[in-house]
């Protein structure tokens, strides 16, 4: 039997084609994202590990502070703690790091390079002790005086500086000019790990991207001695508030938050490899299913001479199984090149990472392969159980006949799978957040394989209704493409049920993006009442200058920046918003429930509503706070408001001057500036004179509402269009699946075919009918999956409405995308049976009509 396997797939070779490319698209997804993401890891636990080669222990504050967005910070240590390190038994060189954030400003006075796309830059002070400094000059000298700066090799090529030349930094007190005084590299990296960097002194690095008299932590190298013994002699000797850690360990826990951003990124990436294989499992059952309907003389007739059913099945299923090794296999290569070219593009889009080899390890491979020949073999299986069980006498004396769609057991299942999905959908929509989240999309999966198990119920409806005006338009061709749909129900629904998944998916992500931004536009519209709004293409602000020069100009009322601080309130991380009392008032849409904003004053705090009832607050009662910069506060509740999605979040109101008492100088910068003008004047009149002052700050960007309500939709549809690139894949492997049964199936009707020429039907007659076939498949798939898409966009768009506390998010269906993808199906299915079409037109009328 297995000399017979080996020939019944060197036979069938051609038809496999499209069972092997699903496959490979799929493995190779999941591979190349595999692989990249292990090869992403090594780079970013090389860097750190380059990063603190010099030292051997690092000291600083015991105390974290949560940040809003899951990131810890510590306090700050007071740089006099250097010389207690110093004096620590074992220790023979200690420095204090200053690091900050700050932005190089190229020559054409814009930033050189984009901090939302890429890597932030870092401000940092230059070691001057060699034991610890792990920077090399390459030209010119180390910083001297607070004019001078060393800038990385990568930043000097990418800018076209030069040693003496003048270079623009853009910080809290605004663009300030400085002078390259020297080049370094990073150990042997030509940047800081990946990002761009500049050097400043200690004292002008600590004024003006730190505090004051304050490291981040100290670095400390031992002599002779192993890093844990170095940290166990540092614990012993130094005071409470502070810790020591091992450089090893402290490189670990640096390069931890990379590791789970690459391991939540791969992962998601990843998620659509298994929807390429999802889909790629149907394609697999129906090529089986036509092909074994093709050989069921050849399966009889080895029957008859002695076979037993084992041995017919055993030698289908190892047809199958050697098409899923194979396939994996070339997949598993085609990964690699994957892996390489997304790699490249991460580069191309500004995400460049040191030559790390290709990190291949066995982990990539496992899975993807495993499930490769799962889903290969189990997809086969059903077709082969099928025809082993076909008596041998029956099956050579008579055509098979598709009762599929009569099926009590097909039609049990199915309800079964209808009830377990509407029981998880219901429990979806009455959960929240990421619960809601979870239990939506999986009732979405049980509808799509319900759709598959009941679709050959409605298949010969719809496609005597589909199929009706090309009847009436075409005639003959018409009513056979209409017939020959209807003719075999399995095949048909199987073949659409690729095209439901794509566009299901296409359509619920369409209308969760477009909800998103009807949601977005509406939020502005009804809680921001300025004339423009002055927003930072970084994530450090800009000088609080810029709001005070506008707010000065003569047609202006208001002018208020908006200042972004992190702590944390109640054990949980809180954003911090300092704003001017009486002008946020102005400019935003704020509902004040009890107590003044006009109150706020130095110690002062505005809470919200939800806050003041979840944390049972009340005016005049007292809120600790732990600020990163200033450690431990008190503030009193002087306001309770109702929540303005519009404050960026912000469940906390202090005023700027407590805000500018609590933040060191280099955190007192504007994340926006809001600006009102004169009733009466004219808002392109005056702009000139805003885009004049705006203009002086690199990271700045004047918008008036509908731009801004553009800019944001704009973010929306670059992730959504990188949604669309990776459910391309699926989209992609359906159009396979049609064109893979089409060339089946006019396989299968040779004879037929040949018939349908000598009787007088014309070759474009029969490409006719094909075409139609196909569209008539397209439409099915495209209707259906267009109304699971309409059900499930909104059952989304209700899941993250319940998780989003601060933020109003309404459906809104794209009615535009939807008629796209419509017409897209019509299209895509004449296409997919353009070749079909052509080979049955290409029969030899003699040669079809005396086929077996």
């Amino acid at each position: 039997m297995l000399k017979l396997t080996l020939r019944g797939l060197r036979a069938h070779k051609l038809r496999m084609v499209a069972t092997l490319l699903a496959v490979l698209l799929g493995v190779g997804f999941m591979v190349g994202t595999q692989v990249l993401g292990a090869t992403l890891k090594k780079s970013f636990d090389d860097i750190f590990v380059d990063v603190y080669a010099n030292i051997d222990a690092v000291v600083r504050s015991d105390t974290v502070v949560e940040g809003p967005f899951g990131n810890d910070e510590r306090l700050l240590i007071d740089e006099g703690m250097t010389a207690d390190v110093l004096a620590v038994d074992g220790v023979t060189a200690a420095e204090g790091q200053v690091r900050g954030t700050l932005t190089i400003v190229g020559k054409d006075g814009k930033a050189l390079y984009n901090a939302q796309a890429g890597p932030p830059m870092f401000g940092l002070n230059w070691f001057t002790d060699p034991d610890v400094n792990n920077w090399n000059l390459v030209g010119g000298v180390a910083p001297a005086s607070r004019a001078d700066v060393v800038i990385d090799q990568a930043t000097a090529d990418d800018g076209g500086f030069a040693v003496g030349d003048p270079i623009t930094l853009d910080l809290s007190i605004g663009p300030t000019e400085f002078t390259v005084s020297g080049i370094a590299t990073f150990g042997e990296l030509d940047d800081y790990a990946g990002a761009p960097a500049v050097l400043l002194d200690t004292a002008t690095a600590q004024e003006l991207v730190g505090e004051p008299g304050k490291f981040s932590w100290i670095s400390a190298v031992g002599d002779d001695v192993s890093q844990e013994q170095l940290v166990d002699s540092l614990s012993e000797q130094l005071p409470g508030g502070t810790q020591a850690i091992t450089a090893t360990a402290f490189a670990d826990e640096s390069a931890d938050p990379f590791r789970e951003f690459i391991d939540q990124f791969t992962s998601f990436i990843t998620a659509f490899g298994w929807i390429a294989l999802f889909v790629g499992g149907f394609i697999i059952y129906n090529t089986f299913t036509v092909i074994l309907a093709q050989r069921t003389r050849e399966l009889a007739l080895l029957r008859a001479i002695g076979a037993s059913r084992r041995q017919v099945l055993s030698s289908v299923v190892g047809e199958a199984a050697v098409t899923g090794i194979l396939g994996g296999l070339l997949g598993a290569a085609f990964g690699i090149v994957l892996a390489t070219g997304l790699r490249a593009g991460l580069g191309a889009i500004g995400f460049d990472l040191p030559s790390t080899p290709l990190v291949i390890e066995a982990a990539a491979f496992i899975t993807p392969l495993l499930l490769a020949f799962v889903i290969t073999v189990v997809s086969a299986l059903i077709p082969a159980v099928r025809a082993s069980r076909i008596p041998p006498v029956a099956a050579m004396s008579s055509a098979a006949l598709d009762v599929s769609n009569r099926s009590v057991a097909r039609f049990v299942i199915g309800v079964v799978l209808a009830v377990v999905s509407v029981i998880v959908f219901v429990a979806g929509m009455n959960a929240e957040g990421e619960t809601a989240l979870l239990r939506v999309g999986g009732s979405l999966l049980l509808t799509f394989i319900t759709a598959v198990v009941l679709g050959p119920l409605f298949v010969r409806p719809l496609s005597a209704v589909l199929g009706a005006p090309g009847a009436r338009l075409s005639r003959i061709a018409g009513q056979l493409a209409r017939e020959n749909a209807r003719r075999n129900p399995a095949r048909t629904s199987t073949t659409a049920a690729a095209i439901v998944i794509a566009v299901g998916l296409v359509a619920t992500i369409a209308i969760v993006a477009s909800s998103a931004k009807a949601s977005v536009s509406e939020l502005t519209e009804n809680t921001v009442v300025s004339d423009f709004v002055v927003i930072d293409s970084s994530f450090q602000g800009f000088s609080p200058k810029l709001a005070s020069d506008v707010a000065a100009l003569p047609e202006v009322a208001v002018a208020t920046g908006l200042r972004f601080g992190f702590g944390e309130i109640g054990g949980e991380g809180a954003v911090l918003l300092g704003v001017d009392p009486v002008a946020v008032g102005e400019l935003f849409n704020l509902e004040v429930a009890e107590g003044s904003l006009a109150g706020l004053g130095v110690d002062g705090i505005a809470i919200t509503s939800d806050t003041a009832t979840e944390s049972n607050l009340g005016l005049g009662d007292v809120v600790p706070a732990t600020l990163v910069s200033a450690g431990a506060q008190m503030f009193t509740v002087a306001a309770i408001y109702d929540d303005n999605p519009a404050l960026q979040g912000a469940n906390y109101l202090i005023s700027q001057e407590a805000f500018d008492s609590r933040f060191p100088a280099s955190r007192q910068a504007d994340g926006q500036v809001l600006i009102k003008l004169d009733d009466g004047a004219d808002p392109e009149a005056v702009r000139p004179s805003i885009e004049a002052i705006v203009a002086e700050y690199p990271t700045a960007t004047l918008q008036n509402l509908d731009e801004l309500q553009a800019d944001q939709a704009g973010q929306i549809d670059f992730f959504v269009n990188f949604l669309y690139g990776l459910l391309f894949l699926s989209v992609l492997i359906s159009l396979i699946g049609v064109v893979n049964t089409l060339l089946l199936s006019v396989y299968e009707r040779t004879r037929e075919l040949g018939l349908l020429r000598a009787v007088g039907a014309i070759r474009s007659q029969v490409s006719s009918m094909v075409i139609q076939e196909a569209i008539i498949i397209a439409l099915i798939g495209t209707i259906i999956g267009l109304v699971i898409g309409l059900g499930f966009g909104w059952a989304l768009v209700s899941a993250l409405a319940s998780g989003a506390e601060n933020f109003k998010l309404i459906y809104a269906v794209p009615t535009s995308t939807i008629i796209v993808v419509f017409i897209g199906a019509v299209v895509a299915g004449v296409g997919a049976g353009l070749y079909p079409a052509f080979r049955a037109g290409r029969l030899n009328v003699l040669d079809a009509v005396s086929s077996e």
